[in-house]
């Protein structure tokens, strides 16, 4: 039997739920920076790190064109359906798609250019 799916299928609900506790992981990290992953205490130089690597990280998303930051913002940031962020956005769902991979792409190549200078 051949399951069928609709266009804005992303994952299954067992990814859409593990995506919502790495949005939970990641905002109670930053409610604790001085935590590191594994939530003991971080020593100056991790935390040096770990600020370097969200500055780079705000940097390469502040430097994207508002037509790529604004999805990758509510999408991968506030949480917002595919279908949702292209409504608030008056754009196809089929766009909102594709300035999301593009600014994924634009940030993901930004940080290996930083982490390339910064090992």
């Amino acid at each position: 039997m051949t399951r069928s799916c609709s266009p804005g299928f992303t994952g299954s609900a067992s990814t859409k739920r593990s995506d919502r506790h790495a949005r939970d992981d990641a905002e109670t990290l930053d409610a604790h920076p001085e935590r590191d992953t594994a939530g003991q205490r971080a020593t100056p130089d991790v935390r040096a790190e770990q600020n370097d690597l969200r500055g780079a990280l705000e940097v390469a998303v502040r430097g994207l064109p508002l037509d790529y930051r604004a999805p990758l913002i509510l999408g991968d940031n506030q949480g917002l359906p595919t279908v949702e962020a292209a409504k608030l956005l008056d754009i196809s769902v089929a766009e909102n798609k594709r300035r999301l991979h593009r600014a994924r792409l634009a940030v993901r190549e930004a940080m290996a250019d930083h982490l390339e200078h910064h090992p």
